[in-house]
């Protein structure tokens, strides 16, 4: 009985932690989701002080070998440029697999 007890734990945890564990993306609209998500948590409408322009930002970016983003060429306003750049910078995907994959962002900075 003692046996049956410990299987049966050792299976529920076992369980509980291949669940929990994150599931990369399974097609290319799944991992441009997770992309545009990732961007944009590091995103945010900069402070007066910071920037005072509202516009978009187009980024064509690079997941580097060491899974960083790495930003390969930038348009808008270059106060918004150095903005997303400084943001982005070293900013790690959790996935290998992005790994020499490019994006192309667009992030809008209108309210």
């Amino acid at each position: 009985m003692k046996n049956l007890i410990t299987a049966t734990f050792i299976a529920l945890l076992f369980v509980s932690i291949s669940v929990s564990a994150k599931i990369p993306p399974k097609n290319r609209a799944a991992e441009l989701r997770y992309i545009q998500n990732l961007v944009d948590e590091q995103i945010v409408f900069p402070s007066e002080s910071e920037c005072c322009r509202i516009g978009f930002v187009k980024a064509r970016i690079l997941i580097s070998s060491d899974q960083k983003i790495v930003i390969q060429e930038i348009n808008g306003y270059p106060e918004l440029t150095n903005y997303v750049k400084k943001r982005l910078e070293n900013t790690a995907v959790a996935y290998p697999r992005f790994i020499g994959r490019q994006y192309i962002c667009k992030i809008d900075f209108r309210n």
